[in-house]
């Protein structure tokens, strides 16, 4: 029988519901027939006869081929496919005068043409060369490696094996084409926009800078070991996972094109970490070095200008821990500018070390949500945040929403010369500033200013300042700020500026802001306090006294007197008055806005001359009297109305328990000394909503008794809310 259908091989897509398949192309029995299933994924499985189908003949003759039944449905995204598969084998023996058997000579050979076909099928799924190729011109052998990759050569000719992430590309190349050398794929690629893979390890024994066309890519495998006194540039894009990829004493320098950089570039060992991460911030040109979880170093971190250091952050808070077992500074700005630390938590584990310090002629730096932690101990020596200026005049630092704990100092500022080795323009904003809790350290202080600093233009905006033996101090010859801040629990409360809740001290003598104009000093004086007790040390201390000319004071000042000598005729504008035993009593403790004043007294004005606006705050109020009086018509002393409250707040706790049916309970808030009369209006507030059916009243049952009431309208017990209950009460 002839072999007329030249094809070996057909395939179906399943689609749940078909299980019949049938093949045109003849065998000469059911086992030359292969059938495999291959699912959605691709994975292909060779079905057993009669275990996963059957195979019926057409007209009863397997020569005219047949249908493949299969036992199991097989849903959409399968696909059979039905296969010659012919033993290449010869079973016919002939020997010597035998009858010629013309029918086994035709069996044979349409054996053969089988084989012929089920190999040409095999064929053509192999890779081969075009008809126009010589293969004479080609060494297409190759000897198997394990977990390569089969190419052809750089010649184009033979066939070789490459790592298995070797590219060959236009646009990439590997490092493996260049012997593993990577100042050789540099020299070879020159100036072609490529992208170089390198995942094996190259080292550099000479200076060697990569193009900006050039993009080195560095997987995990790969590592560039650049020895003593090498120069590694890299002036084109660069990318690495969080792994190290350098290494080596050599130095690294990444071009303007390369804004990030990460320590574990260069292998973090968890003992020396300050060793990588100065070696990543020391590689910017400009950017920023990020860094990770946790660190642990050994000497101090060392910033660089236009070269930012951003740890982790978790919402407000900095998640990147620094440990610094040393006793010096952990971070340190020296001498540059235009420089951001942010989201970093440093800690401190020696009695002498320092947070943060900056100096030495340091401009723009930038410290956000850093938290410096201390030993705490008595011992301690160390500031959360060290501005020495040691050489230079240095300025323009802000330091924003950071902590400082457990220190002796929480800010310190020391100079050299106050004239060119200082610090001006620091601009501090919400910063919390702990000492210890447990016992301040003697001379310590949340902000402390030696005598050598220029504080021109420096502020706290916001923060508290707490557990110090100062607030804030500044040392005599200094010049302080200002400062607008909570302190508490410092056993001094010493601070300077603005601050409305310590005790202001600035030794005497002292000036704080000294500067010409017109011809005459401008000078700004040493401050008292705002609330708490008087330092007396000189007699004409102000606050803040700004002389412009003979005929253009401002004078915001804290005087002890009457007097106060300005060397010259000044015009009161704003003054400040603590009244000492020689003032008219009900004219102490002053304010004077313009022409009006404000004045505290325990008594109406009785003498003195005051004009209409003028308004005395009543010391000693009681539940009748007014609070304030205010000048109606102005002379001496003038037309007074008192100004008595009408409306009063209090609470009171009750816890009313079960209440049965029906029934009411009550309690009484009472208001000491304020008269009210039954019928004055009152409301009350519960501790939360009460129960339905429980009814809320609050009256006067008294004049200075307010009865509650809560009355259960229901069938049934019904509890009423415990707790503080607020009545807000309006009199008539």
């Amino acid at each position: 029988m002839t072999v007329a259908i030249s094809t070996s091989r057909i395939q179906y897509n399943c689609n749940g519901s078909v299980v019949a398949f049938a093949f045109g192309f003849g065998v000469g029995a059911t086992d030359e027939i292969q059938v495999i299933l291959t699912d959605s994924a691709g994975v292909e499985t060779t079905l057993t006869e009669t275990t996963h189908y059957v195979i019926s003949a057409t007209n009863d003759d397997y020569e005219s081929g047949g249908t493949v039944t299969t036992v199991a449905t097989y849903a959409a995204g399968n696909t059979i496919t039905i296969l010659r598969d012919v033993p290449v084998t010869q079973e016919s023996d002939f020997t010597e005068n035998m009858p010629t058997l013309y029918e086994t000579f035709e069996d044979g050979l349409d054996k053969l043409t089988r084989i012929n076909q089920q190999q040409d099928e095999e064929i053509e799924r192999t890779i081969k060369l075009k008809k126009s190729y010589d293969p004479a011109l080609y060494d297409l052998e190759i000897n198997p490696v394990a977990s390569r990759a089969i190419g052809f050569d750089a010649v184009g000719t033979a066939l070789t094996t490459y790592e298995t992430t070797t590219i060959l590309d236009a646009n990439f190349d590997s490092i493996q084409n260049y012997s593993n050398n990577l100042s050789t794929a540099v020299t070879a690629i020159g100036g072609a926009s490529k992208t170089l893979i390198i995942d094996v390890a190259t080292s550099l024994s000479g200076n060697t800078t990569v193009p900006s066309t050039l993009n080195l890519m560095m997987l995990k495998s790969g590592l560039i070991t650049i020895e003593t006194g090498v120069t590694l540039t890299i002036s084109g894009p660069f990318s690495a996972g969080l792994y190290q990829v350098f290494s080596g004493t050599g130095l690294v320098v990444l071009g303007d094109l390369i804004y990030t950089a990460y320590p574990e570039w260069w292998g973090i060992d968890g003992i020396l970490d300050e060793v990588q991460i100065n070696q990543a911030i020391t590689a910017l040109t400009s950017g920023t070095v990020l860094l990770g979880p946790s660190y642990i170093t050994a000497a101090t971190i060392n910033m660089k200008t236009k070269v930012n250091l951003t740890g982790l952050s978790g919402g407000d808070s900095a998640t990147t821990a620094i440990t610094y077992p040393g006793s010096g500074s952990v971070i340190e700005f020296s001498g540059i500018s235009g420089s951001l630390l942010e989201n970093v938590y440093v800690v401190t584990t020696h009695d002498d070390a320092n947070g943060i310090k900056a100096g030495n002629t340091c401009r723009r730096i930038n410290i956000e949500n850093v938290l410096a932690s201390g030993t705490g101990t008595l011992t301690n020596t160390g500031a959360a945040f060290l501005l020495a200026a040691e050489t230079g005049w240095s300025g323009g630092i802000s330091i924003k929403d950071s902590y400082g704990i457990g220190y002796k100092y929480g800010v310190l500022m020391t100079g050299v010369n106050i004239n060119t080795d200082t610090w001006t323009t620091v601009d501090m904003t919400n910063l919390w500033l702990v000492g210890r809790s447990a016992g301040a350290v003697v001379g310590g202080a949340g902000i402390y200013m030696d005598a050598k600093t220029n504080g021109i233009g420096t502020y706290l905006r916001g923060g508290t300042i707490e557990s110090f033996n100062y607030g804030v101090y500044v040392e005599n010859g200094g010049y302080g700020g200002e400062f607008v801040c909570d302190m508490e629990g410092n056993t001094i409360l010493y601070t300077v500026g603005l601050s409305f809740n310590g005790t202001i001290r600035i030794p005497a003598s002292n000036e704080y802001y000294n500067s010409g104009s017109n011809g005459i000093a401008n000078i700004w004086y040493k401050e008292k306090n705002l609330n708490g007790t008087w330092l007396s040390e000189s007699y004409y201390n102000k606050l803040h006294n700004i002389l412009e000319g003979v005929s253009n004071v401002l004078r915001w000042g804290v005087t002890r007197g009457a007097s106060e000598i300005d060397g010259g005729s000044p015009t009161d504008k704003f003054v400040v008055t603590l009244g000492g035993v020689a003032d008219v009593a009900p004219q102490n403790n002053n304010i004077k806005l313009l022409t009006n004043k404000i004045a505290y007294s325990n008594v109406v004005p009785a003498a003195g001359a005051w004009v209409k606006g003028d308004v005395v705050f009543n010391t000693q109020t009681s539940t009748v009297t007014p609070v304030l009086w205010s000048c109606v018509n102005s002379g001496t002393p003038g037309v007074w109305i008192g100004l008595v409250p009408t409306s009063f707040n209090a609470s009171g706790s009750w816890t009313p328990g079960s209440i049965s049916a029906g029934a009411t309970v009550t309690t009484t808030i009472s208001i000491g000394g304020y008269g009210f009369n039954i019928g004055d209006f009152v409301m009350v507030g519960p501790p939360s909503l009460p129960a339905a059916g429980l009814i809320l009243q609050a009256y006067w049952s008294a004049s200075t008794v307010c009865t509650l009431s809560l009355t259960n309208i229901t069938a049934g017990a019904l509890t009423g809310p415990d707790g503080t209950y607020n009545i807000q009460a309006q009199m008539y």
